[in-house]
């Protein structure tokens, strides 16, 4: 386990930042993903535009509309290739930022000692939130607005139907609260899991199951569907060529519905029978128009953003619950157990504080102290250590021990090393560590 304890640094004024302070080290800490996702982003807007002025072109050289232009992209290998592109962006959001948002910290200790950064857990959380957060939208918004404007003028020429996930999912406001929702459920799932690999495998298979089975189901349940009745042997109306069929019968006089395929038999002959014993005369449709696609869509939106408030808020508790629960022998245990084996902290030195080197030592281990990141019985880094990873003197380490020493904070035991013996934290009582009765 290991953290960099810093005092606040002194601003010099010689940088200048877009970002500062927490959120810059967040971003920081995942610009490689952060880098990855925009530049996915950014490629496939360049290509949406790109395949937009390229239909464009086609068209005006048919004469569409006034003259038919058949389906021009019924095979078309760049639509194909963006649709996928949109289509497995939430996959990669879930996986590969959400999951391991939250549980790399934790299996790395970082989550841990991040409060020697003098920032609450509950500012941190936030921090690695927004992050995912502004990310799932910023790519989910471009994208979406992109897609829209390119389907829309000409959707009678694009294979899919409105309804389509391909279509209805990548245009509106679905992209963004679909994109916001699964990296919700990743970083949920790698909070619950703590792994950073089986909590990629987790959001994965959770994706894979949403997406794939459970909102194809919920999509075409969202809108109100409607009912048209029009005679048995006449052709449905032009109007209904945008509507979505979502169920068939044929109905008699009365008005009885009988399933579509009743009189389905083996010759006309014998089919004109059945029509004529039921007295079937009528076609009936249960239909989704397409004027209801941006309720639809805004209605779904609403589901899914109101799944990410609630994951987001069982996450924070859930953090909360489990830093309450760290006083338990089990987990004190555990936590013993992984600090024999992993460095406790990592000192960083300023040279140009103005504040002598063994204080700065002593300051950061008090800091640690207050925030409940050492604890009694942790053991800090050898002077070799030290020296290794800030080219301190090892004298100077050794003095910054003795004075913690004098202080009743440490001790050194010869051979063993130096060890915490009295802790400076406050009891839990704060925002960020409220625990429930026992």
């Amino acid at each position: 386990m290991s953290a960099t304890l810093t005092d606040k640094p002194t601003d010099t004024g010689t940088s200048r930042r877009l970002l500062r302070g927490l959120p810059w080290l967040v971003v920081r800490q995942h610009r490689i993903a952060l880098a990855c996702v925009l530049g996915l982003t950014l490629l496939t807007a360049i290509w949406i535009v790109y395949e937009r002025h390229d239909l464009v072109q086609l068209l005006d050289a048919k004469g569409w509309p006034e003259k038919d232009a058949g389906q021009p992209l019924e095979n078309n290998r760049g639509y194909g290739y963006i649709t996928s592109i949109i289509s497995g962006l939430p996959l990669i959001l879930a996986v590969f930022i959400g999951a391991p948002l939250i549980a790399g910290d934790q299996e790395s200790g970082t989550a841990q000692l991040v409060t020697t950064q003098s920032v609450s857990r509950r500012q941190w959380l936030i921090a690695k939130l927004g992050l995912a957060y502004t990310l799932a939208l910023v790519s989910g918004v471009v994208l979406s607005a992109l897609f829209t404007w390119w389907w829309k003028p000409y959707r009678s020429l694009f294979p899919s139907e409105w309804i389509d996930g391909l279509i209805f999912d990548n245009t509106g406001p679905v992209l963004p609260a679909f994109l916001l929702f699964l990296t919700a459920a990743g970083v949920t799932i790698g909070v619950l899991v703590r792994r950073v690999l089986p909590a990629m495998v987790g959001a994965f298979l959770f994706t894979a199951m949403t997406t794939l089975f459970v909102w194809d189901e919920i999509r075409v349940r969202i809108g109100v569907t409607h009912m048209f009745t029009y005679p048995l042997n006449s052709d449905l109306p032009e109007r209904f060529n945008d509507a979505y069929e979502a169920d068939r019968w044929v109905g008699s006089a009365d008005g009885t519905l009988y399933n579509w395929g009743i009189c389905a038999e083996a010759t006309e002959k014998a089919q004109n029978a059945c029509i004529k014993e039921h007295g079937i005369v009528n076609n009936v449709i249960e239909y989704l128009d397409y004027s209801q696609m941006g309720t639809m869509q805004w209605t779904a939106a609403g589901i899914l953003l109101a799944g990410t408030a609630l994951l987001t808020a069982f996450t924070l508790w859930w953090t909360s619950a489990v830093r309450c629960r760290t006083g338990s022998p089990l987990l004190r245990k555990v936590s013993a157990i992984e600090r024999k084996v992993k460095s406790v902290v990592v000192f960083r030195i300023d040279r140009r504080s103005g504040v002598s080197t063994y204080l700065q030592i002593v300051r950061q281990v008090e800091q640690a102290l207050r925030m409940g990141a050492l604890e009694v019985g942790d053991r800090l880094p050898t002077a070799a250590q030290v020296a290794a990873t800030t080219k301190v003197n090892p004298n100077t380490t050794l003095k910054a021990y003795r004075e913690l020493e004098r202080m009743g904070l440490a001790e050194v035991r010869q051979g063993a090393g130096t060890f915490i013996t009295r802790t400076l934290a406050q009891p839990q009582s704060g925002p960020d560590s409220r625990c429930g009765p026992r």
